[in-house]
């Protein structure tokens, strides 16, 4: 056994425990909230805007604004369970917005202040 294959050999723990250490990180940054928040809900291909807006509806939720990907759409609802009904009503993931805020495109910014009711912003 050469000396750079022994050297790889010791390399092999500290990528495995950065790798997980990066994993655990992100985990808990995109996690949704357990209870009620303003979270990001990506529903599957083929699913248009309207019957999205429809799905999030039917969960208790309400439109805050549209991800910079398609099927991506940031909610709120001040119901606890909220991402569990978003998974019932056929989203494929929710994050947490704050950390999925990467997502949203053009730089936008989430907005500070929680949607009123029927109120969205673009």
């Amino acid at each position: 056994m050469g000396a750079s294959s022994a050297k790889r050999n010791t390399l092999w723990p500290a990528a495995l425990l950065l790798a997980g250490s990066l994993g655990a990180v992100l985990a808990l940054q995109l996690a949704p909230p357990e209870g009620a928040g303003m979270v990001a809900a990506w529903f599957p291909p083929g699913v248009a805007p309207g019957e999205a807006v429809g799905r999030i509806a039917a969960a208790d939720g309400r439109l805050v604004t549209a991800g910079g990907v398609a099927g991506l759409w940031i909610v709120f609802s001040e119901q606890t369970g909220f991402a569990g009904r978003l998974y019932e009503a056929g989203a494929w993931l929710v994050l947490n917005a704050e950390g999925a805020s990467g997502c949203l495109g053009n730089g936008r910014r989430l907005p500070r202040a929680r949607p009123t009711t029927g109120e969205a912003t673009s």
